[in-house]
């Protein structure tokens, strides 16, 4: 991997920090190494109430196409045989996120009972 590459892949969005703080606090297990992969491999792994998924982080604040994922970043979710990435600009991203992983964990427990 070049130098530029290995700086392009560590690079966060300016909120990260926060949003992985916000996760944690409200009980969610967070890895951020990910992001050193490169090649369009979202930003952080989420475990919480049994699930697992994985999650982007974008910056709100940023204007037109940096808001959305980047090319690369598609076409790993495009090739990705698993669960679409969360996209998360703020807290409430992060809110809904913990509400579909809890509904997932619900809904896991409600098959096994049956």
């Amino acid at each position: 991997m070049t130098s530029w590459r290995r700086r392009a892949a560590a690079s966060l969005d300016r909120n990260q920090a926060a949003l992985v703080e916000y996760l944690s606090k409200h009980g969610v297990t967070v890895e951020t190494r990910l992001a050193e992969c490169g090649g369009g491999v979202p930003d952080l792994l989420l475990g919480y109430c049994g699930v697992d998924r994985l999650a982007e982080v974008k910056n709100p604040e940023r204007y037109g196409q940096q808001r959305n994922l980047r090319k690369s970043q598609q076409a790993w979710v495009d090739q990705w045989a698993g669960s679409t990435p969360f996209l998360l600009r703020t807290t409430a991203d992060c809110d809904a996120a913990m509400a579909d992983m809890r509904r997932m964990s619900a809904q896991r427990r409600q098959d096994t009972k049956a």
